[in-house]
């Protein structure tokens, strides 16, 4: 197996109010794959896919909750800490809900974490050993 994720899909309880969070207030451009069931974004390298959670236990044969079902953050790297708080403080005059202002952490970063509106924690984050290219992959 090749060292890679193609897609990651977030089980959504409301495809449509995620869909604003994703393309309105975070500004992501949703791909022409996208249809009424299944929203994707086109990240660098990989697919955001996001599903209605209950569409995804049932393809993949489980129920939502189980223990399948696990918790996890997403992150954004940035490319300086003042684009993390610039960034946090942007998305929170738009009502984003903020979980962790920012701060620096004890591995020398910077930090701060928002909430989509199903819950999945999103790290905004400066990682001084993660150098980004123009396009914003991790080097």
């Amino acid at each position: 197996m090749e060292q890679r994720i193609s897609y990651l899909t977030l089980g959504v309880r409301n495809l449509k109010e995620s869909e604003n969070f994703y393309s309105n207030l975070l500004g992501w451009k949703k791909t022409e794959e996208s249809t009424s069931n299944i929203i994707f974004y086109k990240l660098n390298g990989l697919i955001l896919a996001l599903y209605p959670v209950e569409a995804l236990a049932s393809d993949a044969e489980t129920v939502p909750g189980s223990r399948c079902f696990s918790n996890f953050t997403i992150s954004y790297n940035t490319r300086t800490k003042d684009e993390v708080d610039k960034l946090i403080k942007k998305l929170e005059k738009k009502n984003v809900k903020v979980i962790r202002e920012p701060e620096t952490v004890f591995w020398d970063g910077y930090h701060g974490y928002i909430s989509d509106p199903n819950g999945f924690m999103i790290e905004i984050v400066y990682n001084p050993k993660a150098e980004l290219d123009e396009s914003g992959n991790i080097l």
